[in-house]
């Protein structure tokens, strides 16, 4: 029986639903209605007892939504299954029921028959076959045997329950039985009474949907239960497949015993499935194929028919499909998988669905080697989207199907075959989501509103795009451009409908038309987002213009006015109310003023006209614009003409309007931001409608002024309104001169403003002035500062009335925040000031005297200059915290000036002695001598108060400055300054070769020019970490050459400067263009931008320095900009460099002409695209070289040129061709006499030329891969059979190059290294080792060697080790062995990239091995934990064979003083990671193997994993030598390490009894010692410099890892070592978090909860005691809340966060089910509230 609180629940609910509901005494009653509870779902119950069905109802969470109605009978809500495989494959047969009372009504319990007072006869008379009965298990306690007994069903042990009132009342005898319970088992007294108890769970499990009542008070309705405990039903797909794995040869038949197992009703009760069809034409002959979707009968989710592989389950003849799944042929098309038939389509997305549901459950080993799809498995539809299949790789692994070829899904090609149903958009609209999306949405996607209007109804509409959830609102649609169809047409057009305008939103007279103007707005745009053409523009709707996002609608203005026009003046119109009379319309609403509408409606100043027409909608005519033209730009000017008084009002000059806005109701740009000029007394904007608000704006000025008789503190235009009949002349020139946007055009002859007027347009246009640079008349920091100079004196006044003139409005004063300290029992004061637009902070400056006026009632009492001043780390404080206060505005005011531009002005106002800068970077980069400005300040002060250093300060400061080299350029940043242009450095690159530097450039620029020439490959990356750095110097040398070049000022003064300024751009951007982009195709897209930001600052100075002879901008600046393209989408690369050759050929934007190696640029573009396109790109842009070169005498072909032709043209679909090759060349010969009059002499290099190919991306891994290793890709997971296309490429690459010997060309060694990747490009192994005539990889590196000399390059060899270190065989490790030590008896060192190799093999074949022990066939490893199929000893010795090699082979490199840079150490610390993996795989085979006969141990394996991770110990070493790459590459080393511990005893767990041995407690000392030396390396970096994020993520894998191995120590010896590393571990953290939020600093804010909660976990385990495990919990707990988010976001951490209800719940489960653990846990959750009540306590007291 359930409690007395959930009885109450219930009745509660039922009053909720009505009293009236509830069955009476009446057995007649036709409804009832009930509610039980069922985890977090509370169900109602409707019963009808005429027709026994009832209505499930699931309100979730209590919110009472109802999210879905699942109609169903009684017997259908049964939880009950069969085990045994149903005679339909379908699943079409039922299971048994368990009928124990209808549903319908509510019995009584005095009705129920004789065979409910015992559960285990009315259990056994049922005879279900998945309930079997266990054994009573006895127990016995003082002599006396007691019994408990269990079933086991699909939802897991039903043990002995305990029972309730309901047997109670039945059997008294049974009920009262004697009964003990021990650790959650109850056990009775007689068996008998522990097999009834038992029962009873049963029946309770089954029976959760029966009710009954005690007596005739049906408000006492209960579900039936015998015991009090709750039902426990815990069905997972996981457990299903422990009894039906042999089903998942018929998926559907799989997930129907799920479902009916999990929720009682299977697949076919449901519509799950849907099917699609395509047809494809093969043979000749037209085949139909099906793909389907699985729709989740709960959550709606759709799993689309998957690419099913072979099925790894026990297989019955009974149950499989004919033909089975793996079997079948498949068809791939846009991105779908199609079978052969419907059923096979439907089986397909249900084995989609079940590999997605075993997925979510855990990904481990269980889920791999049940995985049916040959897709990855998803867990949401979030990571669905990201998801991107490579089917094409699939069906090579599969080995059967094809791609069928995509037709064309569009809104464009749809919109085309069905024009006609423009007419009906919401037809057209429907049939696209079809035909595009392959679904319906539905109809709630549209909603309607509506207003009422002079008592009559209009309506406008939203349709909702069910993918992205945007909202398109009715638009107004105009003529429709299509041929109308019978049947598809509207009865009234809707371009002929009336409508309305009302704010802002299109109004239709009828709901139905709403709704379609709201579709073809959507129309409109899904058309324009697809390409804007001639057809989007054909088939537009409405006349609003489409946009691409909301950002784009957002800054839309929608000029109604006109819009209507236009559709009159189409359609011939009449029913717009627009064409009454003026004076009707505008007296309409005369009894309202303007001024009540702008108290209501304060938004609408921001659109002016609107404002104007709330008294009657205006026609148009009102408005009258005017146009002239002022240097070739055509301008307007505007009146509005009142149509009940007919005054004429001029378009005004907008000002800055300071209302809310409302979305969609503003002009974007607004009147006060846009351009205007004045003429002859009238305000002229860039277009029509700006001009027409101006207008208005200027009326509603006169307006409210003239109902109010005051200036209105919103007034729109800058002029002064007027009373009616009194116009005034406007000084525009005053005006001018305080708006940035606005300058006057006037005739210098005319001197007053009314002879100005009397010149017509074009007569002062003639003779126009040059117009003032926005630039000059902006209102500026600089014009503020000019004009009130003596508010110097008073910062904080001056930076207030910057703010209000510039920015127009006032920051608060909380951007002001001041900070004490306390010195000798004095405090002083330091201030910051926060920008609000940016949230810079400036912190207070060291003031010196200032060079202004001084001006009565501006001053402070004490000029700053003067006022006590201590300087303590590194910060200025004052005597008073106002002054603190006046220096951070000081210092904000510096760099705000500086900011506008460097120049006399600015040196003269500078108020602080520090140098301004333009950025935060600038700012960290600075070092401000203190010692030396503040005997400045004393020696123009004569101020004798500013405290001096103390001679131990002092010769404190003079030796840690001598402590700093100044060896590179960063250190050298503070000494040099910016204006410093006589300072010639001569700096050495890394070719030890003197770099000449141009004078004309200054400092940083000749900085920026010598990172430009800098070699990329010759940047080690390495700094000393004891000095400062200055500047951040990045391990990309690329972002150090664009660090350097921002910093420069690139505002040359004359056009020498400009000339040296144009060749660093050149350099900057060869230098960009030199990155490797196949190794980070990810930057591709950063380089073109900042190429492109570089070219436009080139381009915006090459106008001001213009030379007859020479230009700023070359063909060199645009050669370097093309290279920077991105390359990783080079057809578009090449499209956009394409068209910038044919403007600088036609002389188009004042581009230089171009050059050969401008066309060469192109080509190389062009050469990257793969098959025809483009070959014919490179042809047809050395077409245009042809035709430049016949009209320009200083232009031809180069050799370059022609080595681009012939690489382009010697292949067909990318693969060579010795044939195309040869013509290909003989043409070249041709044109090379025709173009350049000369004979082409082919050389080596031509010919490796057409040997080329396009680069291939790298191949990515998890772990460590050296760069060269991809040359092998076609060998990773063995050898293939050879290729008969690749093959024949091969052989013409060999015979091409016996052609250019025979040519008496020698073949270099680019050639070879050509011919030798097309062998192993096969995959073979003929292809490596040559056989059958074939040379073969091998034999060519022999004779390239020989031509070298005995010196070969070592990328010769690349192809071969990465093909043997790849191929997982067992010969793999020695042949690459061998072939380093042959590369190193011809006297070329091999470096540890190529070495890695070595350690690469052992893994791929090591890997390859145990999957073979596993019976994998696809040589891939599952997992190592369940390395079962070790059988032999042999195996277990090679894979101990192999670890001890890795170990030789390191001490072997270990002792060779071999590594020196960066790139060592990665290399060297993967051959750690690959040695601790093979010593773990060899440890875990004899885990697996107890009773082997070798005397080879798991203990052994994990003492060699110890000696390897020690061997990048940080101890010991010079700190001076240790970066943050050797840090991060010990962290993953010793995470590594204690993972694979971790993993053994999770081994050993698995497949030995009571084991307590534990290797991670073994060597928890090596553990704990590795993380404390990283620890202290972390953190003494941490202190010098803010650590990349790759850094934190690395030491919070460590942690997790250290923790995960923690919780599996058993022993209690060895717990204080755990609790230990836990603090230690915490201690890290508080450090980390510590020190960021001192220096500022900001985090990537990562997830902790999971190191937090498993510190908590394992003190559970740890700490026995409950009162010191609570202590122990609340100190965890406390170092835990620095993380938790915090009300205040500046509170909050900026280094990590931690969810503090997560760690609650792992705090609980650390306590177990102790009494005080509620009591306990409810102290957090009052803390705060309990801290403040006894404070206040304490102060009343």
């Amino acid at each position: 029986m359930i409690s007395s609180s959930l009885r109450y629940t219930q009745r509660h609910h039922l009053r909720r639903i009505g009293k009236r509901c509830l069955p009476s005494n009446n057995t007649n009653a036709r409804s009832s209605r009930f509610i039980f509870h069922h985890g977090n779902t509370t169900r109602f119950i409707a019963g009808d007892a005429a027709n026994k069905t009832s209505c499930i109802l699931h309100h979730v969470s209590k919110r009472r939504n109802y999210n879905a109605i699942l109609r169903t009978t009684v017997q259908q809500c049964r939880m009950m299954t069969s085990d045994s495989p149903p005679e339909n494959v379908d699943g079409s047969s039922s299971s048994p029921e368990f009928n124990l009372q209808d549903a319908n009504t509510c019995t009584r319990v005095e009705d129920l028959g004789e065979c409910y007072s015992s559960p285990l006869s009315l259990l056994e008379s049922r005879n279900i076959r998945t309930v079997q009965r266990k054994e009573c298990e006895p127990i016995t306690i003082n002599n006396e045997t007691w019994y408990t007994a269990a079933y086991e069903t699909n939802f897991g042990d039903q043990h002995s329950g305990t029972f309730g009132d309901l047997l109670k009342k039945l059997n008294p005898t049974l009920a009262n039985e004697e009964r003990m319970n021990i650790n959650g088992i109850n056990y009775y007294k007689s068996k008998e009474a522990a097999m009834e108890a038992a029962a009873a769970r049963v029946i309770d499990l089954f029976s959760g949907k029966e009710f009954v009542t005690f007596g005739d008070n049906y408000d006492s309705a209960v579900p039936l239960r015998y015991c009090v405990e709750e039902p426990e039903q815990n069905v997972t797909l996981k457990s299903t497949l422990e009894r039906y794995a042999w089903q998942l040869h018929v998926p559907i038949l799989f997930l129907d015993s799920y479902l009916r197992v999990k929720f009682g009703s299977g697949v076919e009760k449901y519509s799950c499935f849907i099917v699609e069809v395509a047809n494809a034409s093969e043979n000749g002959s037209t085949t139909t194929w099906y793909t389907a979707t699985f729709k989740d009968p709960l959550t709606s989710e759709k799993f689309h028919s998957g690419l099913v592989g072979p099925i790894n389950a026990k297989k019955y003849g009974f149950a499989s499909l004919q033909p089975a799944l793996d079997e079948v042929e498949v068809r791939i098309k846009n991105g779908k998988v199609f079978y052969p038939d419907a059923r096979h389509a439907k089986h397909a997305a249900a084995a989609r669905a079940i590999d997605c549901y075993l997925f979510r459950e855990g990904n481990d080993a269980l889920t791999k080697k049940f995985q049916l799809c040959l897709e990855e498995p998803y867990s949401d539809t979030m990571d669905k989207r990201a998801q991107r299949d490579d089917y094409e790789k699939l069906l090579l692994q599969l080995q059967r199907g094809s791609f069928m070829k995509s037709e064309d899904k569009s809104f464009k090609s749809v919109v085309k075959s069905f024009s006609y149903q423009l007419h009906a958009p919401m037809n057209l609209l429907e049939n696209c989501f079809r035909k595009v999306h392959g679904y319906l949405y539905d109809r709630e996607a549209f909603k309607c509103y509506h207003v009422v209007e002079n008592d009559r109804e209009w309506f406008t509409a939203t349709f909702t795009d069910p993918n992205t959830s945007e909202v398109f609102t009715s638009g107004l649609v105009g003529p429709i451009d299509a041929e109308e169809k019978r049947g598809a047409t509207l009865s009234t057009p809707l371009c002929e409908t009336e409508v309305r305008i009302m704010d802002g939103k299109v109004y239709y007279a009828e709901e139905k038309y709403a709704r379609h103007a709201a579709a073809a707005r959507a129309i409109d745009c899904f058309l324009y987002r697809e390409g804007s053409d001639s057809l989007t523009k054909k088939y537009q709707l409405c006349l609003e213009a489409p946009y691409i996002d909301a950002a784009e609608r957002d800054s839309q203005y929608n000029d109604y006015d006109e819009l209507l026009c236009r559709r009159r003046d189409a359609t011939d119109n009449k029913s717009d109310s627009r064409k009454l009379p003026g004076h009707v319309r505008f007296q309409a609403l005369s009894d309202k003023s303007f001024t009540s509408e702008v108290k209501e409606n304060a938004y609408k100043l921001h659109i002016p006209m609107q404002l104007l027409s709330f008294k009657g909608n205006l026609s148009g005519n009102e408005f009258i614009t005017e146009t002239a033209v002022f240097e070739d730009l055509t301008w307007h000017t505007a009146t509005f003409t009142d149509p009940c008084t007919s005054e004429v009002f001029t378009a005004g000059i907008g000002r800055r309007v300071d209302v809310k806005k409302k979305q969609g109701a503003f002009l974007s740009p607004s009147l006060d931001e846009v351009e205007k000029r004045v003429s002859d007394g009238k305000v002229y904007y860039r277009d029509k409608t700006r001009a027409k608000h101006a207008a208005a704006a200027r009326a509603i000025d006169c307006y409210l002024y003239r109902e109010t008789g005051a200036f209105s503190t919103n007034q729109l235009c800058l002029e002064d309104p007027y009373e009616e009949g009194s116009a005034h002349e406007i000084d525009y020139d005053a005006l001018a001169a305080s708006r940035a946007t606005l300058s006057v055009v006037r005739s210098p002859d005319l001197e007053s403003p009314s002879k100005r007027r009397e010149m017509s347009i074009n007569s002062v246009a003639s003779r126009v002035l040059e117009d003032k640079s926005v630039a000059e008349s902006k209102m500026s920091f600089k014009s503020v500062t000019e004009n009130t100079p003596f508010q110097l004196h008073v910062p904080m006044n001056l930076l207030e009335k910057c703010f209000r003139k510039v920015h127009g409005y006032l920051y608060d004063r909380e951007a002001f925040k001041c900070y004490h300290v306390v010195e000798n029992d004095r405090e002083w004061f330091t201030a910051t000031f926060t920008d609000p637009n940016t949230s810079e902070v400036f912190t207070s400056g060291l003031v010196g005297p200032i060079d202004a006026e001084e001006k009565r009632g501006a001053t402070l009492s004490t000029p700053l200059c003067e006022t006590e001043v201590r300087i303590m780390d590194g910060k200025v404080y004052y005597a008073e915290e106002k002054y603190a206060r006046h220096a951070a505005a000081a210092r904000a005011i510096d760099c705000f000036l500086y900011r506008e531009g460097s120049d006399s002005l600015t040196k003269k106002y500078q108020l602080c002695l520090e140098a301004p800068y333009i950025d935060a970077a600038e700012r960290d980069s600075q070092y401000n001598d203190y010692d030396e400005l503040l005997r400045r300040r004393r020696d123009a002060t004569g101020n004798k108060s500013d405290a001096k250093p103390s001679q131990e300060e002092y010769c404190k400061l003079v030796a840690s400055r001598n402590a700093k080299p100044l060896d590179s350029v960063e250190d050298m940043m503070p000494y040099l300054d910016e204006s410093d242009e006589d300072f010639t450095i001569v700096s050495r690159t890394y070719t030890d070769v003197p770099t000449r530097v141009d004078q004309k450039l200054s400092t940083l620029g000749r900085i920026a020019e010598i990172w430009a020439e800098t070699p990329t490959n010759a940047f080690s990356g390495k700094r000393s970490d004891k000095t400062a750095s200055f500047t951040k110097t990045s391990k990309d040398p690329t972002d150090n050459v664009l660090n350097w070049f921002k910093r420069v000022d690139h505002t040359p003064s004359n056009f020498e400067q400009a000339m040296a300024f144009s060749q660093l751009c050149n350099k900057t951007l060869l230098a960009l263009a030199s990155e490797d982009t196949e190794k980070h195709p990810n930057k591709c897209a950063d380089i073109q931008r900042e190429a492109k930001s570089i070219l436009d600052k080139l381009t915006s100075i090459s106008s001001q320095f213009a030379a007859k002879d020479e230009s700023v901008v070359n063909a060199e600046t645009l050669n370097a900009y093309i290279q920077c393209l991105n390359r990783v989408d080079a057809e578009e690369s090449a499209t956009v460099a394409e068209d910038l050759l044919k403007r600088m050929s036609e002389g188009k934007d004042s581009l230089p002409p171009p050059n050969a190696g401008t066309f060469n640029t192109v080509m190389k573009l062009w050469s990257l695209v793969d098959g025809d396109k483009g070959k014919n790109g490179v042809n047809d842009t050395f077409s245009l070289l042809q035709h430049a070169a016949v009209a320009r005498e200083d232009l031809r072909p180069n050799r370059v040129s022609f080595q681009i032709l012939l690489s382009a043209n010697a292949k067909e679909n990318n693969h060579f061709k010795y044939d195309l090759a040869l013509a290909s060349l003989e043409r070249i010969k041709a044109l090379s006499q025709d173009l350049c009059g000369e004979a082409f002499t082919p050389m080596a290099e031509d010919y490796h030329a057409a040997l080329k190919k396009t680069a291939t991306n790298c191949l990515h891994d998890g772990d460590y891969y050296p760069p060269w290793v991809w040359h092998g890709r076609h060998y990773d997971g063995g050898f293939k059979v050879i290729d008969d296309d690749k093959k024949r490429e091969a052989l013409d690459m060999e015979k091409w190059l016996k052609h250019a010997e025979e040519m008496g060309v020698s073949p270099s060694e680019d050639m070879y290294f050509r011919v030798i990747e097309a062998w192993t490009g096969t995959g073979s192994l003929e292809g490596l080792i040559g056989c059958d005539g074939v040379q073969g990889a091998e034999d060519l590196a022999k004779k390239a060697v020989l031509r070298s000399g005995g010196a070969p390059n070592m990328k010769i060899f690349y192809p071969i080790i990465a093909a043997w270190s790849l191929c997982g065989e067992r010969l793999g490790p020695d042949r690459v062995k061998e072939w380093i030590d042959q590369i190193s008896s011809l006297g070329v060192k091999p470096d540890l990239d190529l070495q890695v190799a070595y350690f690469v093999a052992v893994e791929k074949w090591q890997s390859k091995l145990i999957a073979s022990m596993l019976g994998n066939n696809d040589g891939k490893e599952d997992s190592l934990v369940v390395v079962k199929g070790a059988s032999t000893d042999g195996d277990v010795e090679s894979l101990f064979k192999a670890a001890h090699n890795c170990s030789r082979y390191l001490n072997e490199i270990a002792s060779d003083e071999n590594g020196q840079g960066n790139a060592d150490i990665h290399a060297f610390t993967a051959m750690l990671r690959y040695s601790i993996k093979a010593c773990s795989r060899a440890s875990h085979s004899t885990l697996l193997l107890p009773d082997s006969s070798t005397p080879l141990n798991s203990t052994q394996g994990v003492e060699e994993m110890a000696k390897v991770a020690r061997r990048i110990s940080l101890r010991g070493r010079d700190s001076a030598n240790i970066d943050e790459d050797l840090v991060n590459e010990a962290g993953k080393v010793y995470t590594e390490f204690a993972s694979q511990l971790r993993k053994l005893d999770s081994t050993r767990n698995e497949h030995f009894e009571n084991n307590e041995k534990c290797y991670f407690a073994e060597r928890i000392a090596d553990v704990e010692s590795s993380l404390r030396s990283y620890e202290f390396q972390s953190r003494r970096l941490a202190s010098y410099d803010e650590l990349s994020p790759e850094s934190n993520d690395i030491r919070h894998n460590l942690y997790r890892e250290t923790l995960r191995g923690c919780a599996g120590v058993k022993l209690s010896t060895d717990y204080g070592h755990v609790l230990r590393i836990c603090t230690l571990i915490m201690d890290c953290l508080s450090w980390h978090h510590e020190l960021t939020r001192d220096l500022g600093r900001s985090g990537m804010e990562e997830d902790l909860t999971d190191i937090f909660s498993e510190i908590a976990l394992i003190s559970g385990t740890c700490v026995k005691n409950p009162y010191e495990r609570m202590n122990v919990l609340r100190s965890i707990y406390e170092r835990a809340s620095d993380f938790f988010p915090k009300k205040n976001p500046n509170h909050e951490s900026s280094y990590a966060r931690v969810d503090r209800a997560a760690l609650l719940g792992s705090m609980r489960r650390s306590l177990g089910d102790s009494e005080m653990t509620d009591s306990y846990l409810s102290s957090f959750e009052e803390g705060k509230q309990g801290h403040r009540r006894r404070s206040r306590q304490r102060g009343n007291s």
